[in-house]
């Protein structure tokens, strides 16, 4: 596919647009223009590339009508994951980043009170990642710089008050260490990024279908349901080791039905594992692994 990409660069922000020879827009990207406005540029340019491939991805599974109408729900939490991924490798090389500047800086006595606080903040900062990137998670700005700012700022002010050490110091730190990592360009990690957030999807979107009496595909929601499958993927070893689970379950009769087990018990994966009063199944595992030939 022949495509054509356009920059528009700010004083403030940087944006970028991919079209297709029939000028259909494929994907966008924005960045903030920093310091760098050639960085800038490049950021933008992969980001609307990035777009463009969750556009096209969609659109191909789209066609296949494939994940029995839950696409939508497994585009959301891949793209969500993929930028998790993004935000965790970023956050681990200012981590890394705020130590070397730690290692030049002149704090005198302090140095080592202020080493246990860094390596505190940057412990907290990985426990919450997940959490901004979750469905509904309120982000004033989408921009690492932004969002791992704000997150450092509160999270280094209660750090520095519980280890009584100098908050002006953690500040001087991150504030010596944020401009070289935004400055850098991870295109070379986007597809390490999807196959990590892949995982993540498999493990968070369990696959769900259902099928009448006679074995026929049809809605979860359908009222003709009657037997629901589960499959869930978990990656063992990345790329080399996967386990497989299938659960098939059913009513039992005079068994009741709780509300929680509509939709083919969607949001109620594990109470169905355990209800054996109002449920029968046939679970099944089994680990696959790569052979390269």
């Amino acid at each position: 596919m022949r495509c054509f990409i356009g920059i528009d660069l700010g004083s403030t922000t940087t944006k970028a647009v991919v079209i297709d020879e029939n000028q259909n827009i494929l994907g966008r990207g924005i960045t903030n223009s920093r310091s760098n406005y050639d960085t800038a540029a490049t950021i933008a340019k992969q980001e609307a590339l990035l777009n463009g491939r969750f556009y096209l991805f969609r659109q191909a599974l789209g066609s296949t009508k494939a994940l029995n109408g839950a696409l939508d729900g497994f585009i959301g939490q891949l793209e969500r994951d993929f930028r998790l991924e993004q935000y965790l490798e970023q956050l681990g090389d200012l981590e890394q980043t705020c130590h070397r500047s730690l290692a030049t800086a002149k704090f005198g006595d302090s140095a080592k009170a202020v080493e246990g606080a860094l390596n505190e903040v940057f412990r907290r900062l990985q426990g919450e990642a997940a959490d901004l990137f979750k469905p509904g998670a309120k982000r004033k700005s989408d921009f690492f710089r932004d969002i791992a700012g704000s997150q450092y700022l509160s999270i280094g002010e209660t750090v520095a008050k519980e280890a009584g050490t100098r908050y002006d110091f953690l500040l001087n730190v991150f504030d010596r260490s944020i401009i070289e990592v935004e400055n850098r360009v991870y295109a070379d990690s986007i597809r390490r990024h999807l196959l990590a957030a892949l995982e993540r999807t498999f493990v968070a979107l369990p696959e769900t279908a259902a099928f009448d009496y006679f074995g026929n595909d049809v809605p979860t929601t359908d009222s003709r349901a009657y037997y629901c499958t589960q499959v869930r993927l978990t990656a063992l070893i990345p790329n080399q080791l996967i386990r497989a689970e299938v659960r098939v379950w059913w009513y039992r009769q005079g068994g009741v039905r709780p509300m929680t087990y509509t939709d083919c018990a969607r949001s109620a994966t594990a109470a169905v594992s355990t209800d054996t009063t109002n449920i029968r199944s046939i679970y099944v595992s089994q680990t696959i692994q790569r052979h390269d030939s």
